[in-house]
């Protein structure tokens, strides 16, 4: 069974509409401002990626301020996203609108 995407919207984050199953995902890069150790960025990956709509959150090991997350953009805002990461206490920022 293959899987048709579809870009359906572009706004500085993407959205794709899954053809077979009616799911639209978003993705967003977040800039983090502090420096982060590989258990504080483990942390913060797996906190983002258990909130209800996110599908992962990672981190790049060459690029270790800016996180990726993939979203259900029927579920979440991208702003929801950027507010949790603050909330730990964090200074991030959207890029790329």
């Amino acid at each position: 069974m293959s899987t048709t995407l579809r870009t359906v919207a572009k706004t500085g984050h993407e959205m794709r509409r899954d053809e077979e199953c009616d799911m639209y995902t978003g993705d967003i890069v977040i800039h983090i401002d502090e420096d982060l150790d590989d258990d504080r960025i483990h942390d913060l990956e797996r906190h983002i990626g258990e909130e209800r709509g996110i599908y992962s959150a990672c981190m790049h090991e060459k690029t270790r301020h800016l996180m990726v997350v993939d979203f259900d953009a029927t579920e979440v805002r991208p702003s929801r996203i950027v507010q949790s990461v603050r909330g730990l206490g964090l200074h991030a920022e959207m890029i790329g609108l």
